[in-house]
C-alpha cells in the first residue's frame, strides 16, 4: 500500500510537472503565434514598400519621360535660337554693309555717324545677349545628363532593393515552412502522449530541443529581418528625398527653361521691332543726306562755275591793257594757268557729279516706266470691269424686260381665266353637287365602317366565350373519366371484400363444427385462431384497397348497399350535369348560328347598297363627262400630275394590294375555322372592310378626276387634238372596268367560300390564281394610262418639253414598277402563308380522324380489360 501510495504521488508529481510543461508549452504557442503575427505583419509592410517601390519606379519613368520631353524642347529651343542667330547674322551683315557705304558719304554728316555708332552698339548688346542664352541653354543640358545619370544610379538602387526583397520573401517562406513542420510535431507527439509515458520523456526533450532551435532559427530570421527592413526604410526614405529634391530641380529647371524661352521670345520680338525702326531711320536719313548733299554741291558748283567764268573775262582785259609791265605780265601768266587747271580739276567734279545726277535720273525714269505699267495694267482691269459691268447691266435689262413679258402674257392669261371662269360655274356648281354627294357616301362608309368594327368586336368576345364553354367541357370530360375510374376500381374493390368475406365466413364455419368434436382447451385454441383470422382479416382487408379514400370509406365499415346508393346518386348526378351541358352547348351553338346568320344578311345588304352607290356614282361621272364633251371639247383633257398619280395609279396599286390582304387574311380565317368546328364567320368584316376601302378610294379617284384641273397649271390654249383625250379617256375606262372585274371576282368568291364553307375543299377552283391575274390585269391597264396621258400632254405642249415629259415618264414609270413589286411580294407571301394554314388545318383535321377511332379503341380495350378481370374474379 505504501508503494502504491509513493507511486501515486509520484504520478501526481509527474503528472505536475508534465501539466506544468505543458502550460509553458502553450506559452511558448502563444508567444510563437504572437511572433508570426508580427511577422506576417512586417510581411504586409515589406509587401506596402514593394509596392510604394513599384509607384516610385513608375514616377521615374514618368520623370524620365519629362526629361525627354524637356530634352526635345531643348532641341527644339536650340534650333530655334540657331535660326534666329543665323537671322540676326544676316540682318548685322546687311547693317554692316550699309554701314560701309554709310560711311564712304563724306564726313559732313555727324548725326549718321552717331545713328551707326548707336546701332552697332544695339547689336553689340544683342550678340552678348545671345552668347549669354547659349550659355545657360549647355548649363541646362548639363543640368539634365546630370539629373538623367541621378535617376539611372537611382534605377540600379532600386533593382538591388528588389532582389534583396526577393531573397526576404524566400527566407520568410522557408521559416513559415518550418515553423509548420514543428506545430505538425507537436500534434504528432500530443496524440503520442496516450500511448506510452516513457517514450513521452524522450519526445518531450527531444521537442524542446527542436522548439529551442525552431525558436532562435525564428528570432534570428527575425532580427535579420528586422534588421534589413530597418535599412530597406532607411534607404527608401532616402530616395524618396532624393526623388523629391530631383522633382524640386526638375520642376526649377522646367520653369527656367518657360522663363528663358518666353524671355527670348520677347527679346526677339523687341530686338525685331527695333532693327526695323533702326532700319527705316536709316533708310530716311541717307536718302534724306543724299538729296541735300546732291543739292549743296550743285549749287556751290554752279556758283563757283559762274564766279570763275565772270573772273576770266576781267582778267584778260587787264592783261591786255597793261602791256607795258612785263613782270605783272608773268605773275598773272602763273595765276591764270593755276586757276585753269583748278577749274578743270572742278570741271571733272561737275562732270562725274552730273554723270551721278544722270544715273540717278535714269533710276527714277525706270521707276517711271514702272509705275507707268503698273497704271496701264490697273487701267486695263478697271476696263474689263466696265465692260462686265456692263454685260450685267444688260442681262438685268433682258431680264427685267422678260419679266415685264410674262406679267402681261399672265395678265392676258388671268383674263382669259376669268371669262372662263364665268362660264364654268355651272359645271363648278354640279361638282359640288357631287362633292356633297360623294361627302355623305363618305360619311356612309365611315358609319358603316363603324358598325363593321363593333360586329367583329362581338364576335371575337363571342368566340372568346365559345373557347371558354370548351375548355370548360374538356375539364368536364376529363373529371367524368377520372370518376368513372375511380367508380370502376371501387366496384372491383367492392367484389374482391366480398369474395374474402365469403371465404372467410366458410372458414369460421368450418372451425366452429371442428370446435364441437373436440376438447374445451381445444375450443379455446380455436377460439384464439378465429381472433387472430378476424383480426388479421381486419389487418390485411385495407391493404388490399389502393386508393385513400377508399380506405377510410371501408375502415369506417361501411356497407355494400350504402356504396350502391352513393354510387347511384354519382351516376344520377353525372347525368344531369351532362344533359345540362348538353343543353348550354345546344343553346350557344344556336346562338352562333342565329347570330352569324344575321350578320351575313346585314353584310350582303350593306355590300348590295354601297355597290349600288358605286353605280349612281359612276353614271353620275359618265353623265357629266357626256355634258362636258359637247360644248367645250378642248378644255377636255387629262388631270394634272398631282391628280393622275395620286388617283389613277397608286390608288389602283394600294387598292389592289388592300384587296388581296384582306383576301388572304380571310383564307387565313378559313384555314382556322375546321379546327374550330364552325363556318368562316371571320372572313365576312375583313372582306368587308377591304370593299369599304376599295370603295372609298374609287371614290377618291372620282373626285379627282371631276376635279377643275387648272388650278395650279396655266391654261392651255382652246384648240386642241381630240383624239389624245379619247385614247387617254379609253384608257380610263378600261382601268374602271378591269376594277369593276376584280371587285365582282372578290365577291363572287366571297359568296362561294361563305355557302361553300361546310363542304370538302375538293372541288374548289383556283380562286388565287384568278385573282393574281386580275391584279396583273389592273396593272396593265395602269401602265395604259400612263402612256395615254404622256400622249396628251405630248399633243398639248408639243417637242419643245419631250425630254422633260419623258423623264416625267420614266419618273412615274419606275415608281409604279416598285409598287407593283411590293404589291405582288405582298401577294405571293400572303398566299404562301394561306396555303401553309391551309396544309396545317387539313393536316390537323388529319390527325383529329385518326386520334378518334384510336380513343375508341382504347375505351373498348378498357371495357373488356374490365369484363375479362371480373370473369376472372368469379
Amino acid at each position: 500500500v505504501t508503494n502504491l501510495e509513493e507511486q501515486l504521488e509520484q504520478f501526481r508529481e509527474e503528472l505536475e510537472n508534465k501539466n506544468e510543461e505543458v502550460q509553458q508549452l502553450h506559452m511558448q504557442l502563444e508567444i510563437q503565434r504572437k511572433e508570426s503575427t508580427t511577422h506576417l505583419q512586417e510581411l504586409e509592410q515589406e509587401n506596402k514598400l514593394f509596392k510604394i517601390f513599384e509607384e516610385q519606379n513608375e514616377h521615374i519613368r514618368e520623370l524620365e519621360a519629362q526629361v525627354e520631353c524637356l530634352k526635345s524642347d531643348q532641341e527644339r529651343v536650340k534650333k530655334k535660337n540657331d535660326e534666329e542667330i543665323e537671322q540676326l547674322n544676316d540682318v548685322i551683315e546687311k547693317l554692316q554693309q550699309e554701314l560701309a557705304n554709310i560711311e564712304q558719304i563724306p564726313s559732313d554728316i555727324t548725326a549718321f555717324h552717331e545713328d551707326a555708332d548707336s546701332l552697332k552698339h544695339t547689336l553689340e548688346t544683342v550678340l552678348a545677349e545671345k552668347e549669354a542664352l547659349e550659355k545657360q541653354v549647355e548649363s541646362i543640358n548639363l543640368e539634365a545628363s546630370q539629373t538623367k545619370n541621378e535617376l539611372e544610379e537611382t534605377k540600379l538602387e532600386m533593382d538591388q532593393l528588389k532582389q534583396e526583397i526577393n531573397i526576404l520573401r524566400k527566407e520568410h517562406e522557408e521559416v513559415v515552412e518550418k515553423y509548420k513542420c514543428g506545430l505538425m510535431k507537436d500534434d504528432r507527439e500530443r496524440t503520442e502522449v496516450g500511448s506510452s509515458r516513457k517514450t513521452e520523456k524522450v519526445d518531450e526533450g527531444s521537442c524542446e530541443m527542436t522548439e529551442l532551435l525552431d525558436q532562435t532559427q525564428l528570432r534570428s530570421s527575425d532580427e535579420n529581418t528586422r534588421v534589413t527592413i530597418s535599412k530597406m526604410e532607411v534607404q527608401l526614405q532616402q530616395l524618396q528625398a532624393c526623388i523629391k529634391e530631383k522633382d524640386s530641380e526638375l520642376c526649377q529647371s522646367y520653369n527656367e527653361i518657360k522663363d528663358l524661352k518666353e524671355q527670348g521670345k520677347a527679346e526677339r520680338e523687341m530686338l525685331g521691332n527695333k532693327i526695323l525702326e533702326l532700319e527705316k531711320t536709316l533708310m530716311e536719313k541717307v536718302a534724306a543726306a543724299l538729296v541735300s548733299q546732291v543739292q549743296l554741291n550743285a549749287v556751290q558748283e554752279q556758283g563757283k562755275f559762274l564766279q570763275e567764268i565772270q573772273k576770266a573775262p576781267k582778267c584778260l582785259e587787264e592783261a591786255s591793257k597793261h602791256p607795258q609791265t612785263e613782270g605783272w605780265s608773268d605773275t598773272t601768266e602763273n595765276e591764270v594757268e593755276s586757276e585753269v587747271s583748278l577749274l578743270t580739276q572742278r570741271l571733272r567734279e561737275v562732270e562725274e557729279q552730273l554723270a551721278k545726277t544722270n544715273h540717278s535720273l535714269e533710276l527714277e525714269k525706270e521707276n517711271v516706266k514702272v509705275t507707268q505699267q503698273e497704271s496701264k495694267l490697273k487701267e486695263e482691269r478697271l476696263l474689263e470691269l466696265q465692260q462686265l459691268l456692263e454685260e450685267v447691266q444688260e442681262k438685268h435689262r433682258n431680264e427685267i424686260q422678260k419679266y415685264i413679258k410674262q406679267e402681261e402674257t399672265q395678265t392676258y392669261l388671268a383674263g382669259a381665266q376669268l371669262t372662263e371662269r364665268q362660264n364654268d360655274n355651272a359645271l363648278s356648281n354640279e361638282l359640288e353637287k357631287v362633292k356633297e354627294e360623294a361627302a355623305a357616301a363618305k360619311e356612309e362608309l365611315s358609319s358603316y365602317r363603324e358598325e363593321t368594327e363593333k360586329l367583329q368586336k362581338e364576335l371575337s368576345a363571342k368566340e372568346a366565350n365559345l373557347v371558354h364553354l370548351r375548355e370548360d367541357l374538356c375539364k368536364v370530360k376529363e373529371e367524368l373519366v377520372q370518376v368513372e375510374e375511380k367508380l370502376a376500381n371501387y366496384m372491383r374493390m367492392e367484389k374482391d371484400m366480398a369474395k374474402t368475406e365469403s371465404r372467410k365466413d366458410a372458414e369460421i364455419l368450418c372451425d366452429l363444427l371442428t370446435s364441437e368434436s373436440t376438447l374445451t382447451g381445444k375450443s379455446t385454441s380455436s377460439q384464439t385462431d378465429k381472433a387472430v383470422n378476424i383480426s388479421s382479416y381486419i389487418q390485411t382487408s385495407p391493404v388490399l384497397v389502393k386508393n385513400a379514400e377508399i380506405q377510410i370509406d371501408l375502415q369506417s365499415a361501411c356497407s355494400s348497399e350504402e356504396i350502391a346508393e352513393i354510387i347511384r346518386e354519382f351516376n344520377e348526378k353525372i347525368e344531369q350535369m351532362q344533359e345540362l351541358h348538353a343543353a348550354e352547348i345546344m343553346d350557344m351553338e344556336t346562338r352562333h348560328i342565329s347570330e352569324s346568320e344575321a350578320l351575313k344578311r346585314e353584310k350582303f345588304v350593306a355590300v348590295q347598297v354601297l355597290t349600288d352607290e358605286c353605280n349612281a356614282l359612276k353614271e353620275v361621272i359618265e353623265s357629266l363627262r357626256a355634258k362636258e364633251g359637247i360644248p367645250i371639247s378642248g378644255l377636255v383633257r387629262s388631270p394634272p400630275y398631282q391628280a393622275r398619280d395620286g388617283g389613277s395609279s397608286d390608288s389602283s396599286s394600294d387598292w389592289s394590294q388592300g384587296m388581296y390582304l384582306t383576301q388572304t387574311q380571310g383564307s387565313d380565317t378559313i384555314s382556322e375555322g375546321p379546327d374550330e368546328g364552325e363556318t368562316s364567320t371571320d372572313l365576312l368584316p375583313q372582306k368587308i372592310k377591304g370593299l369599304l376601302r376599295a370603295v372609298h378610294r374609287e371614290g377618291v379617284q372620282v373626285l379627282s378626276l371631276t376635279e377643275f384641273p387648272y388650278g395650279e397649271r396655266e391654261m392651255p390654249p382652246l384648240k386642241q387634238g381630240p383624239e389624245s383625250w379619247l385614247e387617254e379617256r379609253k384608257a380610263f375606262l378600261s382601268t374602271i372596268s378591269s376594277l369593276k372585274d376584280l371587285i365582282s371576282k372578290m365577291q363572287l368568291h366571297r359568296e362561294a367560300e361563305i355557302y361553300a364553307s361546310s363542304e370538302p375543299p375538293e372541288g374548289d377552283s383556283d380562286w388565287r390564281g384568278e385573282l393574281l391575274r386580275a391584279i396583273q390585269q389592273v396593272f396593265v391597264r395602269e401602265q395604259n394610262v400612263l402612256l395615254a396621258v404622256f400622249q396628251t400632254e405630248l399633243a398639248e405642249l408639243g417637242t419643245r418639253d419631250a425630254v422633260i415629259l419623258m423623264s416625267q415618264l420614266e419618273h412615274r414609270l419606275q415608281e409604279q414598277a416598285i409598287n407593283q413589286r411590293t404589291a405582288m411580294d405582298c401577294l405571293h407571301d400572303a398566299d404562301r402563308r394561306s396555303l401553309l394554314m391551309e396544309v396545317q388545318v387539313l393536316h390537323a383535321q388529319m390527325n383529329n380522324m385518326k386520334n378518334n377511332p384510336k380513343r375508341e379503341q382504347e375505351i373498348d380495350s378498357k371495357s373488356q380489360g374490365d369484363l375479362n378481370g371480373i370473369s376472372y374474379i368469379f
